[in-house]
């Protein structure tokens, strides 16, 4: 049996579909009057008022939307989200200290997440990988700029 819940987000849904987004708007309001940590209805929410172009409404709820993904130790995406809010509003500068930190707790994890894949945070040169893959030709093609795989 569907819930009220599930019942509200598919009529927003179906009001999106018709393009009716101020009346989506106020079904997902009345999903998160509910339930207000609903993020992706907050994010639904955001862009149906970036789409309205009522920047200031988007901005501010993808605001809340990055707090409480920063709240939650969700860094790179609250990152996500400010960057969003930049691109519908970038003169708004009184989000810039939330966002900085945001930025400053996501990149311990960017820097690992890097140095992971790269095979510990050393990637070796062209030079060593020929000289790996087999010798003086090999050599010359690293030395020459040459990138063809070597048969």
């Amino acid at each position: 049996m569907a819930t009220n819940k599930d019942k509200l987000i598919a009529g927003a849904q179906k009001l999106v579909e018709k393009g009716q987004f101020e009346k989506a708007i106020k079904e997902y309001l009345k999903v998160v009057a509910d339930d207000d940590k609903d993020v992706r209805i907050w994010l639904k929410i955001g862009d149906l008022y970036a789409k309205l172009s009522k920047k200031p409404e988007a901005a501010e709820t993808y605001a809340k939307v990055a707090q409480f993904y920063s709240d939650q130790g969700f860094y790179l995406k609250a990152v996500a989200v400010y960057k969003q809010i930049l691109k519908i509003e970038p003169r708004l500068v009184d989000r810039e200290p939330q966002a900085g930190g945001a930025v400053q707790a996501a990149r311990p994890v960017v820097g690992r997440d890097a140095a992971v894949r790269s095979g510990g945070g050393v990637l070796p040169s062209r030079r060593q990988d020929a000289r790996r893959a087999g010798g003086a030709q090999a050599d010359r093609r690293a030395r020459s700029g040459d990138r063809r795989p070597i048969a």
